[in-house]
């Protein structure tokens, strides 16, 4: 007699379909001169576990660099480029910790500089959390051309959030890159921009845009989200059928 069927495959399907993706809920961008602090003010209440990712852009000049929030959020600086040349661009990432109103700082300890920040709240897929480990890759590149581009980067993880980001010498008067990427964000005093986009499956891409040829700094980063752990590899009660079959 059958007394279980298990749908080892379909569960697996079912627990993680081929398009889950994070999504962006928010995005701010501020910039100003002649200051050591700049604020990216977000319109919405964010929500506790979801992914705070910011892109910040300050003179070369400038010295410690520190980004934080009123929500209390612990921030990473994962990649910083630039320094000692014309401007440094950066990109960070925290988890909320608690829900609500949320202003991000991003300050200098030194000096008077043009400072910009954009910031992004990015919820993770269903069911997935943004674990400490949580950045897939990065790749950067510097030139003076129309043409910013990054350079690849290939990810090893199928459900992302991608960021691409580029610094310019003056007014970058961006275009936004090819598909995949979204969302143009740019500021004329800020003298950037960024761009984005969500995907479920690995990918190889870079951050390209368009703007008025001139020195430039290109960076992409993409992170990803954890699926929940699978306990004790056993499917969900809900996928077993029981006494499907008699002798």
């Amino acid at each position: 007699m059958m007394r279980y069927l298990l749908l080892t495959l379909c569960g697996v399907l079912l627990a993680v379909p081929a398009w889950a993706t994070p999504s962006v809920a928010q995005r701010v961008i501020n910039a100003n001169t002649v200051i050591t602090q700049i604020d990216c003010v977000f319109g919405s209440n964010v929500t506790a576990g979801n992914l705070i990712v910011v892109v910040t852009r300050v003179a070369t000049t400038a010295t410690g660099r520190a980004v934080n929030d009123t929500r209390s959020t612990s921030y990473t600086e994962h990649r910083t480029e630039g320094v000692g040349v014309v401007t440094q661009l950066s990109i960070w990432s925290g988890v909320v910790p608690t829900s609500g109103a949320n202003t991000v700082s991003f300050t200098i300890s030194s000096g008077t500089e043009r400072m910009g920040c954009i910031a992004f709240e990015v919820t993770p897929t269903a069911t997935y959390t943004w674990g400490g480990s949580r950045v897939d890759g990065s790749n950067y590149a510097t030139a003076n051309s129309a043409s910013p581009d990054s350079g690849n980067l290939t990810t090893t993880n199928a459900s992302t959030f991608w960021v691409g980001t580029t610094a310019c010498g003056g007014t970058c008067s961006a275009t936004i890159g090819a598909s995949p990427w979204t969302n143009l964000q740019q500021n004329t005093t800020g003298r950037f921009a960024a761009q984005d986009f969500v995907i479920g499956t690995t990918t190889t891409d870079a951050s390209d845009m368009t703007i008025t040829s001139q020195n430039w700094m290109a960076m992409v980063m993409a992170f990803y989200d954890t699926p929940p752990a699978t306990g004790s590899g056993q499917p969900p009660s809900s996928l077993r059928l029981l006494d499907v079959g008699a002798p």
